[in-house]
């Protein structure tokens, strides 16, 4: 897979976060992701490493989301969501328009005689013009691990609810269920005398336990309510 480069400052927030991930073999929950950051913060960047989420968050968003290293792959509104590398096209997305506006202010710089520059510089700049990839560093190769970002992910809200009894009419209609299970076979078979009193007894003890279940299933009703 084509990932995206390895950031060009390396004593960057974005190297911070990008050394982060890939010390997390390239996915990572955000909580995750922001102790790893401040593990080897001193190591890279030249400034305090944020000391509560709010601030990771804001630095994560400018400096490596908005710029195309990482992306979220959870939606939004997720507690802890999931981040990963991004896709070279991602990164390119993101990077070049920010290239050709560097690239134009530059040379208008240099025709204002504000700049001094090289012909061969100059030359570099318009092919850039012409076409912003050849200004980009070239993507990163990157092997998946077998472990999915799925695995890591919350559980899905609207899942659990559906899992969920919605009121007493879908546990009555799943004790119902149950008992169909309990009734013995409909075969006719004449009973003998010490099969007599057999199924009574069956029956009172499978009537006890769905009275235990009922009486599970309302608790479990009134606590989720």
């Amino acid at each position: 897979m084509k990932i995206a480069p390895i950031p060009k400052r390396k004593h960057s927030r974005s190297m911070v976060l990008y050394t982060a991930m890939e010390n997390l073999h390239g996915s990572a929950t955000r909580l995750e992701l922001y102790k790893e950051s401040r593990r080897i913060w001193a190591e890279i960047a030249q400034e305090k490493p944020p000391s509560t989420m709010d601030q990771f968050q804001k630095i994560l968003t400018g400096s490596a989301i908005s710029q195309g290293y990482l992306v979220r792959q959870s939606s939004r509104g997720t507690k802890n969501s999931v981040y990963t590398f991004a896709a070279y096209e991602v990164f390119r997305s993101k990077a070049e328009p920010a290239l050709l506006s560097r690239t134009m202010y530059t040379l208008s710089q240099i025709e204002n005689g504000e700049q001094s520059a090289t012909k061969k510089r100059i030359e570099k700049l318009e092919r850039i013009l012409e076409d912003p990839s050849t200004g980009l560093p070239e993507p990163r190769e990157w092997e998946l691990r077998p472990e999915s970002v799925s695995n890591k992910a919350e559980p899905d809200s609207e899942q659990i609810e559906k899992e969920k009894p919605a009121n007493i009419d879908d546990v009555l209609e799943r004790i119902e269920t149950i008992l169909e299970r309990q009734k013995p076979p409909q075969t006719t078979i004449t009973p003998s005398k010490l099969e007599v009193p057999i199924w009574p007894a069956v029956i009172g003890v499978s009537i006890a336990g769905i009275a235990i279940l009922v009486a599970v299933c309302l608790s479990i009703l009134a606590l989720s309510s």
